[in-house]
């Protein structure tokens, strides 16, 4: 698996950061300003949530 590059948060510019979720279908992915708590939907697969972070604007 390749790793991705997160770029910085579309609304403050703070650094973004991959974390996972525990539900009851099982481990999910997403991705989560540090500063200001914007977060990606929850995916499946980590590459997914990472790819969707990236693609958001302001």
């Amino acid at each position: 698996m390749n790793k991705i590059e997160l770029k910085p948060c579309p609304f403050c510019g703070g650094k973004a950061e991959s974390g996972t979720l525990r539900t009851s279908d099982g481990v999910k992915f997403l991705v989560e300003c540090s500063n200001c708590g914007v977060a990606t939907l929850l995916y499946y697969d980590t590459e997914k949530a990472a790819e969707a972070w990236n693609r958001r604007v302001n």
